[in-house]
């Protein structure tokens, strides 16, 4: 009888059902990085790999948070867009047909014209918040990410500057009221007065 063989899915399903398995039989359901490299050891895995592939599950976990975060963002914006879409658009409808009704505005429903504009913009933002490619996605959330980084650092710049400047004017208001201060110039002059007459 020939021997079996198996394909990379099977092979990853078969190692994490076995793992489960283990895990289950142990009483819980999570392993430590030990009993994971002990596993690891048993299947004929190096420690290096495993580590390896920890890394990687945790650079993969990082970007699909930040994904999350990227399309909730942008849901909100959305979300945000539609409504004042909508509010506008009833007000221009609104003032429309009150002019129309006054006969002040011969051309009625001029509104639409403002609508469907704006319409295809919002289209355009439906579409890159709700039906982007995943990997699209993870491109624009990789520069998103940059993005929030350089904020931050510019905003910890700014903050820093305007720390150090407080710091100078106050140290400079201080040096100003002393050397300002009634009470020791007249020390100084006493000292100056008392200096002049030694013989």
């Amino acid at each position: 009888m020939a021997e079996r063989h198996y394909n990379r899915d099977e092979m990853q399903a078969i190692l994490a059902r076995a793992i489960e398995r283990q895990a289950k039989s142990a009483g819980h359901d999570d392993l430590s990085h030990a009993q994971l490299l002990e596993t690891a050891r048993e299947v004929g895995l190096s420690a290096a790999e495993i580590d390896a592939a920890v890394a990687e599950v945790d650079r993969t976990k990082s970007r699909d948070a930040i994904v999350a975060e990227l399309q909730i963002e942008r849901r909100h914006h959305l979300r945000s867009h539609l409504i004042t879409y909508v509010a506008v658009n009833l007000g221009l409808w609104g003032i429309d047909a009150a002019t129309a009704g006054m006969g002040v505005s011969p051309q009625a429903g001029w509104h639409w014209i403002v609508a469907s504009g704006w319409a295809i913009g919002l289209l355009l933002h439906g579409w890159r918040a709700l039906a982007a490619s995943p990997e699209r996605l993870a491109l624009d959330a990789e520069r998103w990410q940059r993005r929030r980084q350089r904020k931050l650092q510019k905003q910890q710049m700014q903050r820093a500057i305007e720390g150090a400047v407080t710091d100078a004017v106050r140290t400079g208001a201080d040096v100003l009221s002393r050397l300002l201060d009634p009470d020791r110039r007249r020390d100084r002059a006493v000292r100056r007065n008392e200096r002049d007459r030694r013989p």
